[in-house]
């Protein structure tokens, strides 16, 4: 192998070249492919992988340039027509052009070839001669299939019936109710299926996710014996309840020891849980982590009502131009219409269908009968139709890493794990960061977006603010490429308080991981000096190349959630991260009043402010103006005090930068929206001080949202609710 032309060393390939076995190997392939697609190279991956082909390199890996060779073709997006997807007559010649080449090649050189066949007649649109062909090499199949998402199928695919057999128990599984169902069913349910370990890892961030959600609810498959499901049942009611989560749960025993049966359950049980609740099933994971807003559940009650089946579909130049590969499992909408009931029984007869009782691996078995289901129902279902980016960027799944921390954590039984904010982080290769732009949309002051190499959304990198998800911005070309790993670190704003909630919220992981250089990208004017010290005190910095104001791809790209949301959550870890200074102890009978008089602009103003201060004045309050002293002044008044109270506004935020606030806080409400109010609820749980927010009667005198101004009724009231 270290004859000269007869390597793989020295060209795109390397990676595979110095591979020490079949995992390392397959990872290799990934790298290159991804690499390749980040960079734009993959018409030269194409043609290396083609020339060592050629020329017959005795590699130990050579049996996969083949399918490196196809691959190249395959992802390449100028192959696929942009708007039906449909594989264009170049991709197709090209193809073509290589199974004939490889045709007269040696047996090692042909390893993948009837797959590589198989593939081309799917891509073609000729179902049922892609089948047949991936049947066929199936039945040869070499050990290199194995856990190859290429190949490994196509060991128990079989061709392509002209329907799916109903089976109203498929592979044995059933689902009866365990405890009470819900009084009023909502019309859509999202719906996972969970073993007992699984339901002690995840069940927790489901029901959390979504609580009060309303026209949305959850329901829960036991994979267990019955005894220990309804053990299990009764703590998820009670939680459920806690929580105001709608809730219901079925179970049914495992007939198969398979592990792909766990994949199945949950559409094995479909039809018979959409008959039982009467509802449409929104089917996910169960390590997804679902946010879901009002317009997310009006999105899927409006789609149960036309009766269409979406899912999740994957673009064909990522990796939809496998059968297995087109419909993702982990996030799949059927309705409960007559279109919807006949394509998940369609589904449930499919995984039936494909079945093999051999200890055949089973992986993507549920995606496959997705597809197959989808293209036998094409007539009587309807189309498989994509599902909405809302909805889609509301069930985002935990990364790898995070997932298997959770299911190796040890648990007493029956425990359930809260989600942390590790969960929804995500690390991308080839990753296009999109900066914020107009949105287009009325009320939405901007879209971003960050994406995987092949466009696919990243739903970790949305920038979150109330009810609004501002993603799905479109990329305008690649202005530079940088290599190496980087951490995203959120969108700079020079508000001070948009800056300690929103810019910052990325905290959590930045803190962590101070060896990652980070990306940001800038909304508004440039930082100021108090923005700079806040980022000193947390050990962060901002380098201006690194602010994009362009699309930008990065070969390696971690991509933390908010650990934070302007009128919504706020995690304990984010807040303990930026808790940065530590507080000293409270001087006794230390009184402040945090005035907003000091503020330009003549936004957000209050009328009769000025007499609630002589009010408190005369209580022994001090009046602190926070625009007139530096950031260090700010915070020294903060941790002296004990009691702090003032109308609410950005100003408490600074909170957030103490270790501990040992001081009571009373906000007095201005009318702001009430989801706003939410923030500083928050921020008080996750820090874990004494906080109440305080009505005063006024009356609105101009302005919006958090910029409305206000004229106090009584200002001697609103100073005796703090001074009591």
């Amino acid at each position: 192998m270290n004859a000269e032309g007869d390597t793989l060393i020295a060209t795109p390939l390397s990676k595979l070249a110095v591979a020490g076995d079949q995992a390392a190997a397959l990872a290799a392939i990934r790298q290159i492919v991804s690499h390749a697609v980040a960079t734009g190279t993959l018409p030269e991956l194409h043609v290396a992988a083609r020339d060592a082909l050629q020329r017959g390199v005795p590699d130990r890996w050579a049996h996969y340039l083949l399918v490196l060779a196809a691959l190249a073709l395959l992802r390449e997006p100028t192959h696929w027509e942009a708007r039906t997807e449909k594989a264009t007559p170049a991709l197709l010649g090209a193809l073509d052009a290589l199974i004939d080449e490889a045709a007269s090649m040696p047996p090692r050189s042909r390893t993948f070839l009837g797959v590589l066949e198989g593939v081309r007649a799917y891509v073609a649109g000729d179902a049922e001669l892609a089948f047949a062909r991936l049947a066929e090499a199936g039945a040869e199949a070499s050990p290199l299939f194995e856990r190859f998402d290429f190949a490994s199928p196509v060991r128990f695919i079989r061709r392509l019936p002209a329907a799916f057999p109903s089976a109203p128990a498929a592979l044995g599984a059933i689902a009866e109710p365990v405890g009470p169902l819900p009084a009023a069913m909502p019309a859509v349910m999202a719906s996972a299926s969970v073993d007992p370990r699984y339901a002690a890892a995840f069940a927790e961030g489901l029901l959390r996710g979504l609580a009060g959600t309303e026209g949305l609810g959850l329901h829960l498959h036991l994979v267990a014996p019955r005894a220990e499901a309804e053990r299990i049942a009764a703590g998820l009611h009670a939680r459920a309840e806690a929580l105001g989560t709608t809730l219901a749960v079925t179970a049914g025993p495992a007939p198969s020891a398979e592990r792909a049966f766990h994949a199945c359950a949950r559409f094995l049980v479909a039809p018979m849980v959409m008959e039982r609740l009467g509802c449409s099933l929104l089917i996910l994971d169960a390590d997804s982590l679902p946010e879901p807003t009002p317009a997310v559940a009006q999105l899927l009650a409006e789609a149960a009502k036309a009766d269409r089946v979406m899912a999740r579909i994957r673009p064909r130049s990522a990796s939809g131009y496998l059968p297995w590969r087109r419909l993702a499992a982990g996030l799949f909408f059927v309705p409960n219409g007559p279109r919807g009931r006949r394509y998940a029984a369609a589904v449930a007869g499919a995984i039936d269908y494909f079945w093999r009782h051999d200890g055949t691996n089973l992986w993507w078995i549920d995606q496959l009968a997705l597809e197959a289901a989808a293209i036998t129902e094409a007539q009587a279902s309807g189309a498989v139709l994509p599902m909405p980016y809302q909805v889609t960027a509301a069930f985002p799944a935990m990364s790898r890493e995070v997932k298997h921390a959770h299911l190796h954590r040890d648990l007493p039984s029956g425990a359930v794990v809260p989600v942390e904010p590790e969960a929804r982080g995500r690390l991308v290769a080839g990753a296009i960061l999109v900066p914020p732009g107009h949105s287009g949309a009325p009320g939405v002051p901007f879209r971003m977006a960050i994406l995987a190499a092949d466009g696919s959304a990243i739903p970790e990198g949305d920038f979150l603010r109330r009810s609004w998800r501002m993603g799905g911005a479109e990329p305008g070309p690649v202005a530079r490429f940088l290599s190496g790993r980087y951490a995203y670190g959120g969108i700079l704003m020079p508000h001070i308080g948009h800056f300690l909630v929103e810019s910052l919220s990325r905290a959590w992981y930045l803190r962590r991981h101070p060896e990652l250089p980070v990306l940001w990208h800038r909304r508004g004017g440039k930082l100021g000096s108090v923005h700079q010290e806040i980022l000193c005190l947390l050990g962060l910095s901002v380098r201006e190349d690194l602010v994009l104001s362009e699309t930008v791809a990065a070969e390696s790209l971690v991509v933390p959630a908010q650990g934070a949301v302007m009128g919504g959550r706020f995690s304990p870890e984010q807040a303990q991260a930026l808790g940065a200074v530590s507080a000293r102890p409270p001087q006794p009978g230390r009184r402040i009043w945090l005035s907003r008089r000091g503020l330009s602009g003549g936004k957000a103003l209050i009328e009769g402010e000025d007499e609630v201060e002589h009010s408190l004045i005369s209580a022994g309050w001090t009046i602190v103006t926070p625009e007139a002293l530096p950031l260090a002044g700010q915070l020294e008044a903060l941790a002296e005090a004990e009691d702090i109270a003032g109308f609410m506004g950005s100003a408490f935020h600074l909170l957030l930068l103490l270790d501990r606030v040992r001081a009571r806080v009373s906000i007095l409400d201005r009318g702001i929206p009430r989801d706003l109010w939410r923030t500083f609820i928050e921020i008080a749980s996750a820090k874990g001080f004494r906080q109440q927010i305080l009505q005063v009667e006024h009356e609105v005198v101009g302005g919006v949202g958090a910029r409305t101004s206000i004229r106090l009724r009584d200002p001697k009231t609103a100073a005796s609710l703090i001074v009591r």
